[in-house]
């Protein structure tokens, strides 16, 4: 999962060249890369834990619960 890279710096070079060119091209699901990084704003290095995580089947990406404590 992508969660830690992201906690660990969101002003990455490899997440900020991401193109939207790139992520089409790689596939359902990817632009939510970006909701990551807003999540990874928000909680501020918090530590937090994933409560749920479930792939919806046919569309290539999921649903995940994360609780911030």
């Amino acid at each position: 999962m992508a969660t830690p890279l992201l906690l660990a710096s969101t002003t990455s070079p490899a997440l900020c060249d991401i193109t939207d060119a790139e992520m089409d091209a790689a596939g359902n699901g990817t632009h939510e890369i970006r909701n990551w990084v807003a999540v990874a704003g928000a909680v501020a290095g918090n530590k937090g834990e994933v409560i749920m995580y479930e792939n919806v089947p046919g569309c290539g990406c999921g649903m995940m619960q994360l609780q911030v404590a």
